[in-house]
């Protein structure tokens, strides 16, 4: 099996994301996040940490922009899509992920794309934590 990269989850993410489109950078940090939580293989890969709005892990911001910039991923205001490059880096790729690691991702990632931020936020903070630094926790509860 090649060797697994945070960029391969993330491209992951959004080629099991519905239309290949993220609502926002924020919806790629919890993703990833309830993921980690789930998920022994990208659990090593990354740390999070209490931040203002949920868990955050600054790798993730830096591989986002190296994704943009390799014209992998645009942004369009908030909205992150997958572009055709992107595309073809993740299908070359088929061997990289175990079945269960791709259902888990494509379920999390289906169900918090239905959410608004502050639902997201909040089912979050309800069922992980991660509001020690919270801007948005005392307006949701």
């Amino acid at each position: 099996m090649r060797k697994l990269s945070l960029e391969d989850w993330i491209l992951l993410l959004f080629y099991l994301s519905p239309n290949r489109t993220i609502k926002g950078e924020l919806y790629v940090q919890e993703a990833l996040f309830i993921a980690s939580q789930l998920l022994e293989r990208l659990r090593k890969m990354i740390e999070f940490e209490p931040y203002k709005y949920g868990p955050y892990c600054e790798t993730v911001k830096n591989k986002l922009e190296v994704l943009e910039r390799a014209g992998y991923i645009k942004r369009i205001g908030k909205q992150l899509l997958l572009m055709e490059d992107g595309l073809r880096e993740i299908l070359s790729k088929p061997d990289l992920f175990r079945k269960d690691e791709k259902e888990a991702l494509g379920k999390i990632i289906k169900f918090i794309n239905q959410l608004d931020e502050d639902e997201l936020l909040l089912y979050v903070y309800v069922a992980y934590g991660y509001y020690e630094k919270s801007d948005a926790i005392n307006e949701l509860l």
